[in-house]
């Protein structure tokens, strides 16, 4: 296994372990019955719903099929729904929780994280005072799977897998995911990879378009489609090579996905692009530009 490899996936498990141990507000606090707790990245945009687990103390003492994970309003402190598939508890083993909310707080996706990849992906859409579930990661995963069964050339293979969404045209979930063989990245065992495609509508609740293919540049793409916050501290210097880092991440991402046609535009928009930005005589003023096109080639991606 590549060098480059075992850092980047390295570096991506600790990007999405950071983003699931976040802190957590004690429910109690809210007026929530005691043991539980909000995880404090699962408020919506409104602030008016959240996710709400057991804590460390009380998940530990449960049975699995007790441990129940429920999406709640914060305003009234009613509880919608009990989310499917989801049993994570604070602080509980090589497992995490994520939450995706749409930019207008009407569905979130429910992402139930595994050692490895996802365990479960709930899609879970705000109707009033009830919820309308759909699960998303059975044919996410079954698309990949299938994928790298056959670069296997073993009848059932199953990998390893993330899955990304964002807010689609008019009520449409987009969605994208990367999947991978050999976690431990043992040297003697083969590492396959796939990615995946997907439109999902709301108002029928039906996948409207799905794809997976096979993928050579795993590590550019996956982390690409992770979200990353710049960072706010250090000298303009070293927020310059992050910039620096994260552009040449994304371009390796598009020129991974896209087809070979469409990306020889990308490639000469690129060359012009970088011409504006030796120009810049300062790291803010690359930043400022640099900033916006990172944005430009991640919607390439979706």
């Amino acid at each position: 296994m590549c060098a480059t490899r075992v850092l980047a996936v390295a570096v991506l498990g600790c990007l999405l372990r950071w983003a699931i141990a976040s802190p957590t507000v004690h429910a109690a606090e809210n007026n929530w019955p005691e043991g539980d707790i909000i995880a404090e990245n699962s408020q919506s945009p409104n602030e008016r719903y959240g996710v709400v687990i057991p804590n460390r103390e009380t998940g530990a003492d449960l049975d699995e099929e007790k441990i129940i994970n429920q999406l709640v309003d914060l305003k009234t402190h009613k509880r919608l729904c009990v989310i499917r598939s989801a049993r994570y508890f604070e602080g509980k083993n090589h497992h995490g929780l994520k939450i995706k909310w749409a930019l207008d707080s009407s569905w979130c996706v429910v992402t139930y994280e595994d050692r490895y990849g996802f365990g479960s992906i709930t899609l879970v859409e705000i109707a009033g005072s009830k919820c309308i579930q759909s699960d998303l990661g059975g044919k996410i995963q079954k698309s990949m799977d299938a994928v790298i069964s056959r670069e296997s050339h073993k009848v059932q293979t199953d990998g390893y897998s993330d899955a990304f969404f964002r807010q689609g045209p008019k009520r449409t979930v987009l969605v994208r995911g990367t999947a991978y063989t050999n976690p431990k990245m043992f040297e003697d065992q083969p590492t396959n990879h796939a990615c995946f495609e997907g439109t999902f509508d709301l108002a029928t609740h039906q996948w409207t378009h799905s794809s997976a293919a096979g993928l050579d540049d795993w590590d550019s793409l996956t982390a690409a489609l992770v979200d990353q916050d710049e960072p706010t501290e250090g000298t303009d210097e070293e927020k310059l090579k992050w910039f620096d880092d994260r552009l040449n991440e994304v371009y390796k991402a598009v020129r991974a996905v896209l087809p070979a046609k469409r990306f020889v535009a990308v490639k000469n928009e690129q060359r012009d692009w970088l011409k504006q930005l030796e120009a810049q005589k300062s790291p803010a003023e690359k930043i400022k530009l640099m900033r916006p096109r990172i944005a430009q080639l991640r919607d390439l991606l979706w």
